[in-house]
């Protein structure tokens, strides 16, 4: 009885063995053989193919390795973590890892969805803004095949404009369940000043982002946004008293250096005009004269800083640049007189097809002398509201007008009503930035035409979606209440 049991339990073990061996060896010879046919883009793929599937069932993760990889990854030659590959099309197909993440987590709502049925959740104050843009978007698509654009012409300004009107919804959707709103914060405050203090050695290494510039830490627009609204958030939780975790402030002087080493001067502007918002209205009523009083003062030491820099022939580069504000250097400027240019030829293209625009994938004509030649320069503007009308027609310049106010406007109501005293103060800096950010975007084509940006941006409007929650009815009180009124959630950045 004990050979015949000891028999039964070999052939038991034996059988899924074998069958296993014999699978494995089929698996080997198969991947042996696509290897020496298509090379290591098979293994790659299915390894690709096994992640995705991973993945599809964590959107929150999919979410998060979409925007991290969008702000760590640069695509500017020169800086520190560039994989400029990471924005492409991948071998043997058409589209790259940003547009695979983006299909995912898309299919992996849609899974929750349909198993939680709470499709609500995509819908918030963005949705009918959203909406529109979408129509202009497809309109502009029509237009510019109807104009003869080619589809390789159409994809990289189309592209941008899917994401942003894409990401909006489904941001909000992800980062509401689970108040996951509050991971995103504490990833956003660990991840800036680190990317921040990167940009500082791309600075101090040397490498040279652009053909004959000096070296910036980011010559991209999206950190110095994140930027921004890093020092914004910090301001407002200085005068409003909200206890952040001390790891945060020693952050603040890596971040403004790496900020000022950019020479972006319109984030410059965004800066202070935001910083002027956020403490004329964090420091109430009481306050407001003082704070008044101090920003005079302050405004008085840059501009005797400015002058003097100025009068003594300074090297100073961040004083050089910032000499360059003026009208004067403007003119003098090739880069701002090229701006200028095109500007003229853009309203002189805007003013001959006002309904309907170019279209998409359509260059504008060169009716007006330019003093420069840019690749690919009359199939964009710097002047992104015109760049909107231009490609999207009207309806595309009310949804981008339409967006930026509404991101205003929910930023700022999310600092009058929130619970969370630290939704509170970041919802002031996103009102306020984004004023900043539609005045620079007056001099460079950024939200819905700069592809990382525009990522950063959409998650912006879906993190201020999902933070509708935290609201509190409407009263007659108003922003001058102090934080200390607000009951302190319970939150991974704030200490008690």
């Amino acid at each position: 009885m004990t050979i015949v049991a000891m028999t039964t339990m070999v052939r038991t073990i034996a059988r899924p063995a074998g069958a296993t061996v014999a699978a494995g060896a089929v698996t080997g010879v198969v991947l042996g053989l696509g290897i020496v046919k298509l090379g290591v883009f098979l293994p790659v793929a299915l390894v690709g193919l096994a992640a995705c599937w991973a993945l599809l069932w964590r959107p929150a993760v999919t979410l998060a390795l979409l925007v991290c990889s969008a702000v760590v990854f640069e695509d500017t030659v020169g800086a520190i973590l560039t994989v400029d590959r990471w924005y492409e099309g991948l071998p043997k197909i058409f589209l790259g890892p940003t547009d695979i993440l983006a299909f995912v987590l898309l299919g992996g709502v849609l899974l929750e969805i349909a198993r939680e049925h709470d499709a609500a959740r995509l819908t918030g104050p963005f949705t009918p803004a959203i909406l529109l843009l979408a129509v202009a978007t497809v309109a502009g698509l029509v237009t510019g095949r109807s104009a003869g654009a080619a589809p390789m012409a159409i994809f990289p300004q189309i592209r941008p404009l899917i994401f942003f009107v894409v990401l909006v919804p489904l941001a909000g959707y992800v980062l509401s369940k689970h108040e996951r709103w509050r991971t995103a914060l504490t990833l956003a405050a660990v991840l800036i000043p680190l990317k921040a203090a990167t940009g500082l050695l791309t600075r101090l290494y040397g490498g040279e982002l652009a053909a004959g510039q000096d070296p910036v830490t980011f010559y991209e627009p999206t950190m110095n946004l994140l930027m921004v609204l890093f020092l914004l958030t910090v301001t407002a939780a200085g005068i409003r008293k909200v206890h952040l975790s001390r790891w945060i402030w020693p952050s603040v002087p890596v971040v403004t250096l790496s900020l000022l080493l950019s020479f972006r001067r319109s984030f410059w502007v965004a800066a202070i005009l935001g910083l002027v918002l956020v403490t004329m209205i964090a420091a109430g009523r009481r306050s407001r004269p003082y704070v008044v009083l101090g920003l005079f003062a302050v405004a008085l030491a840059l501009w005797a800083a400015v002058t003097m820099g100025g009068s003594t022939d300074s090297t100073n580069p961040i004083i050089d640049r910032a000499e360059s504000l003026s009208p004067t250097r403007i003119r003098a400027n090739s880069g701002d007189r090229y701006r200028l240019e095109e500007q003229r030829n853009v309203v002189a293209e805007i003013k001959a097809q006002p309904l309907n625009g170019l279209g998409l994938g359509i260059p504008w004509t060169q009716r007006y002398y330019v003093s420069e030649s840019h690749p690919g320069g009359r199939y964009y503007s710097h002047v992104t509201p015109l760049w909107y009308w231009l490609k999207l027609g009207p309806l595309g310049v009310i949804a981008y007008f339409w967006l930026a106010g509404l991101a205003e406007v929910v930023g700022y109501h999310r600092f009058r009503r929130s619970r969370d005293p630290v939704v509170a103060i970041v919802g002031l800096a996103i009102a306020a930035g984004w004023v900043g950010l539609v005045l620079a975007e007056l001099t460079g084509p950024f939200s819905g035409i700069d592809f990382r940006l525009t990522i950063v941006v959409a998650c912006a409007m879906g993190w201020l979606t999902a933070t509708g929650a935290t609201t509190r009815p409407s009263t007659a009180e108003g922003p001058d209440n102090t934080m200390a009124d607000y009951p302190m959630a319970d939150y991974p950045m704030a200490r008690r």
